[in-house]
């Protein structure tokens, strides 16, 4: 069978006859006007006509029969006609929604009531009217643009609070998922969801404005309505489940079932809001999982079958629990299953390696992010360079407020030196100060400067005052003789020291426009430190520390 990345709308997975309507409203039944369809990449686009010309559809369901399943697809309507996206095989059951405002319900099956109709060239051709090409090409264009702005993404306002996250790792020890050996190794999913979980709480954390919280530990496992209402004591604003799929009757059997889908609330009589952000926030974290090459299988919409699976307006409640609890306790819940763990390229590709399992994490987060509207942030209110311990390298230190946190090797991990010095808001410099190798800090405040020679907190190792409270500062080696030293701006004239003092300067040169970007460097590798300025993508280069015309000028990159 011909594999598809993606269906419009919401999967609903039907197990018994699953009310469209409410309970008391009997569906009328109609006709098709004409039933069309469109090749696609991924399949096919199917169109129903139903009502008359001045009609309008709307809510529209399509039942198809899929893999020995029925299921129900959400279609895009405009006046009298719905669209869906399908496969090849699909085989068409019903259509039922509203027209013009009533129920009703279209039979699409063949007379005998066994098979649903397959179209194909030879037999759609009975349906058509003489307009209906023109109707798909209108719905097709109106599809497309819904599915790149209707996404009702919920997106944090300036002055929101902080968005809370609660991730579930699905299963648990004492509630083991499925699992499946390769390699002679036995995955199971209750592992693999607490790793991938962990992994998704770290990088939600590495964006700004959020909290996240897990539901449970590696030696936990809380019941469906204790996980859900943790998230509600939270105040949560989404709940994702993480959980990975599998086909077949009997665990550790291969399947040819592949991609991912999202369990999630239909949206119906009861909290239609709280289950319409759900079905955003999948469609976000769907989106980017099938953007790591998954197929998206969309949504499954699962209802309940007993007789008390009924909300408390007398609707009949959503199947999974998370789902079902979310929709309760007000809660946007969905379930995301991460391909399946019995399918070999699923596994190779996406469950197999740590790092494969941190890149579904990411895809997550990336999904929520954009659900929530959370953007990246750095952990450091400003990131330095120097060489802090005089090996010849040059390393990061990340400042937060006051606080500093060197590293001395190009690597993550913790910090190797952290101190404190100066105060939270003073501009902070990095040089050489004393010629021995080892760059340290410099705070500024106003014309006073405050110079550390070691990397320690404490009182300062020399205090000057230097130029005026406005002047831009540079630091250099103007002289060559290792030792790092300021020198101020004033427009296109420089005024410089070689040495930790105050006074008159030793040097004062005009060079390049009052605009110019500058630029510090030893541009002949004598050991000397000048200026470069950049203008329009040219940068002119001194060798040495005197106005005039540069000694050197390239264009590179573009402007600006």
């Amino acid at each position: 069978m011909k594999k598809y990345s993606w269906i419009l709308g919401a999967f609903f997975l039907l197990f018994g006859a699953v009310p469209v309507m409410a309970a008391e409203e009997t569906p009328e039944a109609v006709e098709a006007g004409y039933i069309l369809e469109s090749p696609t990449e991924e399949g096919r686009d199917v169109f129903i006509q139903a009502g008359g010309e001045d009609s309008e559809l709307s809510d529209v369901l399509l039942t198809i029969r899929e893999e020995g399943r029925e299921v129900q697809v959400e279609g895009e309507a405009i006046s009298n006609v719905a669209a869906f996206h399908l496969s090849d095989a699909a085989e068409l059951i019903c259509m039922e929604g509203r027209l013009d405002g009533r129920a009703f319900r279209t039979e699409l099956q063949a007379l005998d009531g066994e098979e649903g109709i397959v179209l194909s060239e030879e037999n759609y051709s009975d349906y058509v009217v003489s307009d209906a090409e023109q109707d798909a090409a209108s719905i097709s264009n109106a599809m497309e643009e819904t599915d790149q702005t209707d996404k009702g993404i919920r997106l944090l306002e300036e002055g929101d609070e902080e968005a809370v996250v609660v991730i579930d790792p699905g299963h648990g020890p004492d509630s083991p998922g499925t699992y499946k050996t390769w390699d002679g190794i036995v995955y199971r999913e209750e592992e693999l969801t607490m790793e991938i979980a962990e992994y998704l709480q770290e990088e939600l954390e590495s964006y700004g404005n959020v909290r996240v919280y897990l539901t449970r530990d590696a030696e936990s496992t809380p019941s469906i309505y204790e996980r859900v209402e943790y998230a509600s004591e939270l105040e949560a604003d989404i709940l994702v489940s993480i959980h990975l799929n599998a086909a077949g009757d009997v665990n550790d059997q291969e399947t040819t079932a592949s991609g991912v889908e999202a369990m999630v609330a239909k949206i119906g009589t009861y909290n239609p809001e709280n289950a319409q952000e759900g079905q955003d926030l999948a469609r976000c974290i769907l989106d980017e999982l099938a953007g790591l090459g998954f197929e998206d299988r969309g949504f499954v919409i699962r209802m309940g079958d007993e007789p008390e699976d009924v909300y408390e307006d007398g609707s009949v409640s959503d199947y999974y629990g998370i789902v079902r609890y979310g929709q309760m306790l007000d809660v946007p819940s969905i379930i995301v299953e991460h391909g399946f763990l019995n399918n070999e390229s699923d596994f190779r590709t996406y469950l197999s390696t740590a790092e494969a399992r941190r890149s579904l994490a990411e895809a997550d987060a990336r999904g929520i992010a954009a659900y929530l509207g959370l953007s990246k942030v750095s952990p450091w209110e400003e990131t330095l360079t120097g060489d802090w311990d005089g090996d010849g390298i040059d390393t990061l230190c990340g400042r937060i407020g006051n606080m500093y946190y060197f590293k001395n090797d190009q690597t993550g991990g913790e910090a190797d030196t952290v101190i404190a010095y100066g105060r939270p808001d003073d501009e902070v410099l990095v040089g050489d100060w004393d010629g021995d190798g080892v760059d340290t800090l410099c705070v500024r405040r106003g014309k006073n400067y405050y110079f550390k020679n070691s990397i320690d907190g404490g009182e300062a190792d020399t205090v000057i005052a230097y130029g005026h409270e406005e002047d831009p500062v540079l630091v250099g080696d103007w002289d060559g003789d290792g030792l790092d030293t300021l020198s101020v701006r004033r427009g296109k004239e420089y005024y410089f020291k070689n040495s930790i003092d105050g006074g008159e300067a030793d040097a004062v040169i005009a060079y390049g426009h009052e605009e110019d970007l500058v630029l510090v460097g030893d541009w002949d590798g004598d050991g000397l430190d000048t200026l470069a300025v950049w203008r329009e993508a040219r940068y002119y280069f001194k060798n040495s520390i005197e106005g005039g015309e540069a000694d050197l000028v390239i264009l590179y990159g573009k402007t600006a």
